[in-house]
């Protein structure tokens, strides 16, 4: 059969970018190129990809129109986007923490207050206020993380809230299987003190 060209390519709903940024995604289909139907799905997808790294979560991308020339030699496309909104955090709120770390949770707010939403964000904001419990003597807390989505304005509200679980002390050594070492040799070389909180990244770097 004959090859097939792209006569025209049509992009409707463009808001977040430029026509002629779009265009780069599709190579050489952009201006005339062979017209290839695998290579038209893959780039759909790296620009639905590129829209969510710039905060438009419910993007949406039609099935393309495709219409042939009465020769099928060449056809013209047709893509339209629905952008949606652009997710950005408005508000980042913590609830059921420990007093001590509240400054570190208006450290938190201040960092991840105005930049996009991305999905990340939220396993991020965990991670940071888990790991402060661990080394505050909270080896059970637990963590929940929610989103709330004003699916009209882009506005999202990050709602944290924290179960620390009873604090945790050293309260004893169990040392075993040391023939040649003294136990009080390996207790001054870990540096854990007894009595103190359980400091998770401190038991790291004592085995270390």
């Amino acid at each position: 059969g004959a090859e097939v060209h792209v006569a025209a390519l049509e992009l409707v709903g463009l808001e977040a970018m430029t026509p002629q940024l779009v265009r780069t995604f599709f190579g050489p289909m952009e201006h005339g190129g062979v017209y290839d139907e695998e290579q038209l799905k893959e780039t759909l997808e790296v620009l639905r990809l590129k829209y969510r790294k710039l905060g438009h979560l419910r993007i949406a991308i039609e099935p393309p129109v495709v219409e042939f020339d009465a020769a099928r030699t060449s056809v013209t496309l047709r893509i339209t986007i629905h952008e949606g909104p652009e997710f950005r955090v408005q508000a980042l709120e913590f609830s059921g923490g420990v007093a001590e770390l509240a400054r570190r949770e208006e450290e938190l707010a201040r960092l991840h207050t105005g930049p996009l939403y991305l999905t990340g964000v939220g396993p991020e904001v965990e991670n940071a206020l888990r790991e402060e419990y661990l080394r505050r003597g909270y080896p059970d807390v637990t963590l929940d993380v929610r989103p709330e989505f004003d699916e009209t304005t882009g506005d999202v509200r990050l709602r944290v809230r924290a179960v620390p679980g009873e604090r945790v002390s050293v309260a004893h050594f169990r040392i075993q299987g040391n023939a040649r070492t003294k136990d009080a040799a390996i207790l001054a070389l870990m540096g854990i003190e007894l009595g103190s909180a359980y400091d998770a990244e401190k038991e790291r770097e004592a085995f270390r």
